[in-house]
């Protein structure tokens, strides 16, 4: 996803921008412009992912026209879920389903020649999938009045959230793209959540990844039990910065172009339960999983036990959302029992802990799901939890405990810095809007200066 901070692509965007807006009196115009901005993105991408995307619009514009007629809706959502395993499975879970299926076969001693194909997963799949599925389900709920198909296929390809998100509510956006006029939302935060996604990306995130993550992931075999430590503390900060700063780009990008996207992160590494952590990280995405899993397994509706139950399966389900690996679901499972555990303390231990070690434990308990989720493999994931098994304060460097020490400090007052940033977020909304280049640019321009060198890609894009 590089493609986004080219040259090439910042001077189209720009010209984007500027007939954009010369339309702006024909918002169906302007849909359209969007729309195939976001087509001709996609392809310049890949022909092959267009392609995909063409035809699930495709099929969602008929599914919407079945959830229209009366007695019908439950129809068109149960035929949207079939072809979204379909998709899945097609083309995500394939290539992981068929080496599996080779490994069982071959300890049975049984032959069943499956095809050897190699499928690519298509740009932003999940994403629009989720998208859809809120569409479908709106229309045939009568939560919004039956959209066009322009609407249709600008919804399911609106190219701000394409790539990693966040995930759309038909309620939220649709109403949004059938606006009879749209204006830009309030500039200077546009170009504040810009700046910021791109110091988040190109210094914080990169030289994290760099410096800390990408070595230690790639050859955990290579490394003591405090590099490991300080790889995943670094990998956590890591992921939350490349997708927050995602989030803050297209968020900022949206608002120039008219749109108010919803919000998907609210400082998650300040949560003081596993819970508050779920109620902060890929908002848009932990909703989705309550309102379309967690409710329709019956919630908290079925007692106390049923209700883990639900919270487990709900969470392995997002796990496996994320990849077909086993790793991915183990990421999940443990989500799934630490959520389990805080039910039970919470039920027959009401008094909470002081919130400064309540937060390291949630911190700490974060990181250790990590692991799984970034090691290549469960192999690797084990290799990890054996380094960190084997650390000895023998063995601790004064630079390895000053890295460390750093990294629980930066939770321990992470509240802090938050009421810093949104002091300073409430002293540039009262800044002149034609004096916010000379914030912004000394800002971007000492964050370039000392960025590794290189683009950052969207690590959520691979999802």
């Amino acid at each position: 996803m590089a493609v986004l901070f080219t040259i090439e692509f910042l001077f189209g965007f720009w010209m984007f921008f500027i007939l954009y807006w010369l339309v702006a009196p024909l918002p169906k115009v302007q849909n359209g412009l969007l729309l195939l901005g976001g087509y001709y993105f996609v392809y310049h991408i890949s022909a092959y992912s267009l392609l995909i995307l063409l035809s699930w619009s495709l099929c969602v514009w008929l599914l919407v026209k079945l959830a229209q007629k009366r007695k019908c809706g439950s129809a068109a959502t149960a035929l949207l879920v079939l072809l979204m395993l379909g998709y899945f499975i097609a083309f995500k879970y394939w290539m992981p389903l068929a080496d599996w299926l080779r490994g069982v076969l071959e300890s049975l001693n049984a032959s069943w020649p499956l095809p050897v194909v190699e499928i690519l997963l298509p740009l932003g799949l999940s994403f629009y999938l989720f998208n859809s599925l809120s569409l479908v389900r709106s229309v045939a709920k009568r939560e919004i009045a039956p959209p066009d198909l322009l609407s249709v296929l600008l919804y399911v390809s609106f190219i701000p959230t394409l790539v990693a998100g966040p995930v759309n509510r038909a309620v939220d956006l649709m109403p949004q793209i059938r606006a009879a006029r749209r204006h830009v939302l309030d500039l200077k935060t546009a170009f504040c959540l810009i700046a910021l996604a791109l110091i988040k990306l190109f210094l914080l995130s990169t030289w994290l990844c760099d410096t800390l993550v990408n070595p230690v992931f790639n050859q955990p075999a290579e490394h003591s039990g405090w590099e490991t430590v300080i790889g995943v503390y670094g990998w956590a900060w890591n992921i939350y910065l490349n997708f927050s700063g995602y989030t803050n780009l297209v968020t900022g990008l949206g608002m120039l172009l008219g749109y108010r996207l919803p919000k998907n992160f609210a400082h998650p590494y300040a949560a003081a339960s596993l819970q508050a952590f779920w109620h902060r990280w890929h908002i848009s995405l932990s909703n989705f999983i309550r309102d379309y899993i967690y409710f329709p397994l019956g919630g908290s509706r079925k007692g106390m036990s049923r209700t883990q139950i639900n919270v487990l399966l709900a969470m392995v389900i997002s796990g496996l959302w994320h990849g077909a690996g086993v790793n991915f679901m183990l990421w999940g499972a443990i989500h799934g029992v630490g959520l389990i555990i805080y039910n039970l303390w919470r039920a027959w231990r009401p008094r909470p802990l002081p919130e400064t070690l309540a937060r390291l434990l949630t911190f700490h308990y974060v990181c250790l799901a990590w692991i799984f989720f970034r090691a290549e493999s469960v192999e690797d994931a084990w290799v990890l939890l054996h380094n960190i098994q084997s650390c000895s304060l023998l063995t601790l460097t004064s630079a390895q405990m000053w890295s460390i020490a750093a990294f629980i400090l930066l939770v321990v007052f992470y509240p802090r810095l938050v009421n810093l940033r949104l002091r300073a977020v409430e002293m540039v909304s009262v800044i002149r809007w034609y004096a916010i280049p000379f914030i912004i640019v000394p800002v971007l321009t000492f964050a370039f200066f000392f960025a590794p060198s290189g683009v950052p890609g969207f690590i959520y894009a691979n999802f």
